[in-house]
């Protein structure tokens, strides 16, 4: 090869080399945007379901003590 070969060769390596980073930084920026509304997705089904588990230890709570002031009307 001649040396101006060489040369537009390494040229065109460095220049593919610039766009592979560039296109690197872009899906870099795009997975961390998609990353951050996940994360406010799994955040409010975490919270619902906290607050559906609170409801339902409530709920069984009442529903227990019903059933122990009913076996205790019982006894009586």
């Amino acid at each position: 090869m001649k040396e101006k070969e060489i040369e537009e060769l390494n040229i065109r390596i460095e220049s593919l080399e610039e766009q592979i980073n560039q296109i690197k930084k872009t899906l870099d920026t795009a997975f961390e945007g998609e990353q951050a509304k996940w994360q406010q997705v799994f955040e409010a089904v975490d919270m619902n379901f906290k607050e559906i588990r609170d409801y339902a230890n409530d709920t069984f709570l009442h529903a227990d003590t019903f059933w122990e002031i009913h076996d205790k009307n019982k006894l009586n």
